[in-house]
C-alpha cells in the first residue's frame, strides 16, 4: 500500500511540475518573445492569419457573439420573431460594440473586455455581455451591430468603444446597398469622395513598419478632415439611442482626432467614460508609471494589453451596475 501511495505521489508531482513548466514557458514566451512567436500569427491571440484562418468559428468564444448575432438575425427575419432568443429573461444584457480593441487583438479571449466584464458582473447579478466586434470595423459597422443586437435581443445597455480609425471606409463593402447613412451623405456631399481604409495589397507593398505606420496615420488624419466621412459619423450617431448607451474612450494618451470624435459624441448627448480618468486612481498607479509600455500588447502591436483590458472592465463595471439598479 505504501508503495502505491509513493508511486501516486511521484506521478502527481511529475504532472504538477509539467503543468508549471508549461505555464512558465508560455508566460516567458508571451512576455519576452511575443512579436516573434505570436504577433500576426496566433489565432489564440485573435489574429486573422489568411494562411490558417478562414471562418469565425475557428476563433471559438471570441467570435461566438457576433457570429450568433448574424445567424439569429437571418433566422428571425425569415420567421418574423424578432426579440425572442435563447438568452434567459432574468439576464441583464450588455452589448459591447467595437473593432479590434473589443475583439481583443493580441490577448487571449479570457483577457478581453467582454469576458472580464461578464465575469465581474456575474459575481453580483445575472448578466450576459455580448462582444460584438470585428477587427477593422468602422462607425457604420458599429451602428449596424447596434441595430441588429437591439432588434434580435432585448439589450439593456450598449457600450461603444470608439477608436480614431472608425471613420475609414472598407474597400470591400457595398455601403450604398447596406447602409442608409451612406446615401444620405452622398446626397449632402455629391462631389466629395470619402477616405478609404488601406487594402491588403497596400499593406503588403512594403515591409517597412515605420512607413506603414506613417501612411496609416496620414489616411486616418485625412478621414477627420473629410466632410463625407464626418457626415457618416454624424448620421450613424443619430440612429443610436443615448438613453441606454455609453461611449468608453480607450486611449491612454491625448489625441486630436479622438478629441474631435468626443465632440461629436457629446453633441448627441451620450454619456462618456474615459480610460484616462484611471490615472487619478491610486489602484492603477503602477500602470501609469509607464502607460504606453503597459498599455501595448508588445513593441509591434499597439493594441490594449491584458492589463489594459482588466482596467477597462473594472472601470465599466460600476457604470453598468448603476444602470442595472436604475432599472
Amino acid at each position: 500500500m505504501k508503495k502505491i501511495i509513493k508511486i501516486t505521489n511521484i506521478i502527481s508531482l511529475i504532472f504538477i511540475s509539467s503543468l508549471l513548466s508549461l505555464y512558465s514557458i508560455e508566460f516567458i514566451s508571451e512576455k519576452y518573445f511575443f512579436d516573434k512567436l505570436y504577433y500576426n500569427k496566433s489565432i489564440k491571440h485573435g489574429y486573422w492569419n489568411p494562411e490558417k484562418t478562414t471562418k469565425f468559428s475557428e476563433f471559438g468564444n471570441r467570435s461566438r457573439d457576433i457570429d450568433n448575432l448574424y445567424k439569429e438575425w437571418e433566422k428571425k427575419k425569415e420567421n418574423n420573431t424578432l426579440g425572442k432568443t435563447t438568452i434567459p429573461d432574468d439576464q441583464f444584457i450588455i452589448a459591447i460594440h467595437g473593432d479590434s480593441y473589443v475583439w481583443g487583438q493580441g490577448v487571449k479571449y479570457t483577457n478581453t473586455l467582454p469576458y472580464l466584464l461578464e465575469k465581474n458582473l456575474n459575481k453580483q447579478i445575472n448578466s450576459t455581455v455580448l462582444g460584438l466586434a470585428i477587427s477593422g470595423n468602422s462607425i457604420m459597422e458599429l451602428q449596424n451591430s447596434y441595430y441588429l443586437a437591439n432588434n434580435v435581443y432585448s439589450v439593456d445597455f450598449n457600450i461603444f468603444v470608439p477608436v480614431t480609425n472608425d471613420l475609414l471606409i472598407k474597400n470591400e463593402v457595398n455601403y450604398e446597398k447596406k447602409y442608409p447613412q451612406w446615401n444620405i451623405c452622398k446626397k449632402k456631399h455629391p462631389d466629395i469622395n470619402p477616405i478609404y481604409d488601406w487594402t491588403e495589397e497596400e499593406q503588403s507593398g512594403t515591409t517597412d513598419k515605420e512607413n506603414l505606420n506613417d501612411h496609416y496615420k496620414k489616411i486616418v488624419n485625412l478621414s477627420w478632415e473629410n466632410d463625407f466621412n464626418l457626415c457618416l459619423l454624424d448620421e450613424s450617431l443619430k440612429t443610436i439611442s443615448n438613453k441606454n448607451s455609453i461611449f468608453f474612450i480607450p486611449l491612454c494618451y491625448e489625441d486630436n482626432n479622438m478629441n474631435k470624435y468626443t465632440k461629436y459624441i457629446k453633441n448627441h448627448n451620450f454619456q462618456i467614460a474615459n480610460f484616462l480618468d484611471s490615472e487619478n486612481n491610486d489602484k492603477y498607479e503602477s500602470f501609469w508609471k509607464d502607460p504606453l509600455y503597459n498599455f501595448m500588447v508588445s513593441e509591434q502591436d499597439g493594441h490594449p494589453s491584458k492589463h489594459a483590458h482588466l482596467i477597462f472592465a473594472q472601470m465599466l463595471e460600476p457604470i453598468v451596475l448603476e444602470k442595472i439598479h436604475q432599472n
